[in-house]
């Protein structure tokens, strides 16, 4: 039995669906990231399952219990938010206090489950500071040993981490994890950044307009998108356009219409034949030649312009024209000066590098609004 349940989960506001038939199991002891551009439903799913939003429609049970209408103050959820939301007139201490004094634990406990949480943390000699005299990652530190010093049976954290500079937030984000996996309690983390999820969760949930996209661990979304949002919002990704014709995809990669169309070996899939396909394929995954040169056999070889440059440090991105469209390449910065915008190159990939994903599955992700549950 699933530790979290949501089943059916709906969520309207007024004639705008905010959430749109979800379901989902969480295992006790999971690091679950809900992960989707910004008004996808993520904050809404993590208020409901905290009780500060009641749902339209469906249920959530946790530990096989109904708690859709059970109070957010009886459902004992440890929360952290964006902006901290510490009390600014009390101390480190006293802030990750406040809830145990509200259970009214007795004193002595109090202070020895502040002074671990605050080892936990790594703010031990930090209690008596207030909250302008902490930085911002010291804050979200306190706000996360408040949330889980009242031992709550899961842990909601609602973008803890877009507030905070790069530096900070990569060391919180491996605390968190760390921290996570030292108590075994089960955990779900909002975020839009995709780098944050792949990194610290064991599984992924990818959502857009309300729904779940895909779901999976992290190897599974960035190397097995089944759908065109996630292969788009999961790294960089290569779309080509095409037909699937006798167990191959004939794309279009020429502009002049009288030349015949290429075919791209990829994985194998079951398709009807002639049906329309995209075939994905990741920057890193092609490789790039001089004219001329001998490209290793069995692998799919596409003639090109390089149009244009961009340095990202450890590799250069490449956008080289292709017929009528445009496919991004990841060249090492030590083997890029070769390749300079207005030069002819070949691009080769091999099959097992291009999936397979059938244009329909792009209706999926602009359906309209499904009607309000009854």
């Amino acid at each position: 039995m699933s530790y979290l349940q949501l089943n059916h989960l709906f969520k309207a506001y007024g004639q705008t669906m905010a959430v749109q038939d979800v379901t989902l199991q969480v295992q006790a002891g999971e690091f679950i990231s809900l992960l989707g551009p910004s008004g996808c439903g993520k904050t809404t799913i993590l208020r409901m399952i905290a009780g500060f939003e009641r749902p339209t429609g469906g249920a959530i049970r946790l530990e096989s219990q109904d708690i859709t209408q059970v109070p957010a103050s009886q459902r004992d959820m440890g929360m952290v938010f964006q902006s901290y939301s510490l009390f600014p007139h009390m101390t480190a201490s006293q802030n990750i206090a406040f809830g145990l004094r509200v259970k009214r634990l007795p004193k002595p406990k109090q202070r020895q489950r502040v002074a671990e949480m605050l080892e936990l943390v790594g703010l031990g000699n930090m209690g008596d500071r207030y909250p302008h005299q902490l930085s911002g990652g010291q804050q979200q530190r306190v706000a996360l040993a408040r949330a889980l010093a009242i031992a709550p049976r899961m842990l909601l954290l609602d973008e803890p981490l877009s507030a905070l500079d790069a530096k900070v937030r990569l060391q919180l984000r491996n605390e968190i994890r760390r921290i996570q996996q030292q108590l075994g309690i089960t955990t779900l983390f909002v975020t839009h950044d995709q780098e944050e999820a792949l990194s610290i969760s064991d599984r992924v949930i990818v959502m857009s307009q309300g729904r779940i996209e895909q779901k999976g661990t992290p190897e599974e979304i960035y190397l097995t998108p089944s759908t065109p949002f996630t292969a788009s919002f999961i790294g960089a990704m290569n779309q080509i356009p095409g037909f699937w014709e006798d167990h191959k995809v004939r794309i279009s990669a020429h502009p002049d219409p009288q030349i015949p169309d290429e075919f791209l070996q990829t994985q194998a899939a079951d398709l009807p034949e002639g049906s329309p396909v995209l075939v994905l394929v990741r920057p890193e995954s092609i490789a790039v030649l001089p004219p001329e040169t001998t490209a290793p056999p069995n692998s799919n070889l596409l003639n090109g312009l390089v149009a244009s440059r961009v340095f990202l440090g450890s590799v250069v991105r490449l956008s080289v024209l292709i017929g009528d469209f445009y496919l991004k390449v990841d060249v090492p910065t030590d083997r890029a000066q070769q390749f300079q915008s207005g030069e002819v190159v070949q691009l080769y990939f091999a099959p097992e590098q291009c999936r397979v994903l059938a244009t329909e599955l792009s209706a999926k992700s602009e359906r309209s609004p499904d009607k309000l549950p009854t």
